[in-house]
């Protein structure tokens, strides 16, 4: 992401710089190409100020076509903040530490996207030129103040073509009223910039552009009152357009290389700030985090890590990382084939690898491990950067569990009780000791056969309704069984059973455990007691 943002940094100060230079190449070709139709049309091209201190004068209505285009482009540049215009976002590096990963993917894409969008804005020379005058017209927030510029341009040119004494002065007074308005405007702005750091360049283009379109002004009103002859009146309108053209690149110049400077500094310090962030955040993270170089040599090892082996960084920094794991074949292949795939650019499956540790003993630091490649501005892959989860905790509770389970398990085979259990298919999963030895069946015989082969036809219909209803998770009530023996007679036991649902992992119903006793001797006893009667 930092990558993809300084990347389309560079593109931004490179477009700034291209954008900079079509507006002078369009000012300039403005200006000389007025100038040449001066000289060329000369008296034809003029009006006659009849009513100037004096006597007539000529008004070369070229000369205030020309600023009524260049003076409001000129506006705009001094108060362009925004040069790629409205929709164009710049990324702001200094948020990459507090965004998730969907953010950070979506910056990244956004920076592509602007890098796509410079290219694109690459035109050829004149549409370029042109485009980039009209944006600058539009997106600039002084917009009002050059329009009103170009407004009282031509209010002054009118109040030296027109006949009436009285309209003359008055357009005089609105067009020094438009000037005063444009350059409220424009100190307003000035006094807004002037809070921000790194705009003091920018509020001398402004200040220089308020005082030279007031020296205009001044050299207008000299004219008009007749105390400066006709040819210095043209000389001074020529020279101030020329050297004023001139001063203002140069000062365009500075006021970008200031921005461009202050802006590569921002994001300077914005890296460094995500470097020194990212830098705590592993060493201080509560997983093994550590990283290798191209030849395996660890480079970076942070604190959980260091504790849980209890080797320090100082000591593991430079070691081959396969020294510190343990010397089996299995766990250094495993390693091996973890980093190798890494630094060919693969993101490989994560490998369980076992780390030497004199804190815990060589077995205890078993951990799952991921390994991501790093890279370089250019692409190559200069580390490994290797994010663990340590394993001790789940395989200590996963042998808690086993030994439970194994636990569990000896005592339905060995409880003085008849325990079996069938899946839904009434096929039997579960047959212990009990109930081996009461119908001569042993569990290996009778595991995967159906349970209605195994009762005689008195109590098959009854065992079969109860253990697929309990199979559908309903309430069953207590049966009776008997078991067939291997000859294929009642083996003599009389069983009393209560079924109850088995559920797997997910909650689902995958079968029937039937627990009870047996009441041979209550059926024999009835029995006698029906046969006495």
């Amino acid at each position: 992401t930092l990558r993809a943002s300084a990347l389309c940094e560079d593109d931004n100060l490179k477009l700034r710089g291209l954008d900079d230079a079509y507006r002078m190449v369009f000012i300039y070709t403005i200006l000389a190409g007025f100038y040449i139709a001066m000289l060329s049309w000369g008296g034809d091209a003029a009006h006659t100020d009849n009513l100037a201190f004096g006597g007539p004068r000529p008004v070369y209505t070229l000369r205030y076509v020309e600023w009524s285009i260049v003076v409001p482009v000129l506006i705009a540049i001094g108060s362009d903040t925004d040069p790629f215009g409205p929709d164009y976002k710049q990324v702001d590096v200094s948020r990459v530490g507090h965004m998730s990963g969907a953010e950070i993917r979506d910056m990244t894409d956004a920076s592509l996207n602007q890098q796509d969008t410079v290219s694109n804005q690459t035109s050829p020379m004149p549409v370029g030129v042109l485009h980039t005058v009209y944006d600058t017209l539009v997106t600039s927030p002084l917009v009002a103040s050059a329009r009103c510029t170009a407004v009282y341009i031509w209010v002054s040119w009118l109040a030296l073509v027109i006949d009436d004494e009285l309209m003359r002065w008055v357009l005089v007074c609105f067009a020094f009223l438009g000037y005063a308005v444009a350059s409220i405007e424009q100190a307003a702005m000035l006094m807004h910039m002037s809070g921000k750091a790194g705009n003091k360049a920018r509020a001398i283009l402004i200040c220089f552009q308020i005082l030279l379109f007031g020296f205009y002004g001044v050299i207008y009103l000299c004219a008009s009152f007749g105390t400066i002859s006709i040819s210095t009146e043209q000389a001074l309108y020529t020279y101030s357009d020329i050297v004023a053209k001139i001063l203002h690149s140069i000062l365009l110049v500075g006021v970008r290389h200031v921005e461009d400077l202050l802006r590569v500094l921002d994001l300077n310090l914005a890296s460094s700030a995500i470097a020194n962030d990212l830098i705590r955040m592993i060493e201080e993270a509560n997983a093994p985090i550590f990283t290798v170089d191209p030849r395996y040599n660890i480079t970076t090892w942070n604190h959980k890590i260091a504790e849980m082996t209890g080797l320090s960084a100082e000591e593991a920094t430079g070691k081959q990382v396969l020294d510190l794991v343990l010397q089996k074949d299995s766990c250094h292949r495993h390693t091996t084939k973890l980093l190798k795939d890494a630094m060919d650019g693969k993101h490989p499956v994560a490998q369980e690898i076992q780390f030497k540790s004199s804190v815990f003993g060589e077995q205890a630091l078993c951990a799952i491990i991921s390994a991501t490649p790093r890279t370089n501005k250019n692409g190559e892959v200069t580390g490994i950067s290797c994010v663990g989860q340590d394993m001790r905790e789940y395989k200590r509770q996963k042998q808690e569990l086993q030994f439970v389970a194994e636990d569990l398990e000896r005592l339905i085979e060995s409880a003085n009780a008849p325990i079996l259990g069938v899946d839904l298919d009434c096929r039997v999963v579960e047959w212990n000791d009990w109930v081996a030895k009461r119908s001569g069946r042993s569990k290996t015989e009778v595991v995967g056969l159906k349970i209605e082969s195994l009762v005689t036809a008195s109590t098959k219909k009854v065992v079969t309704s109860v253990l697929r209803s309990a199979c559908l998770g309903k309430d069953t009530a207590t049966f009776e069984i008997q078991f067939l023996g291997k000859d294929g007679d009642s083996c003599g036991s009389v069983l009393l059973l209560n079924a109850t649902p088995r559920q797997g992992r997910e909650g689902k119903i995958v079968g029937v455990s039937c627990i009870g006793q047996d009441i041979t001797s209550i059926r024999n006893l009835d029995e006698r007691k029906a046969n006495m009667m």
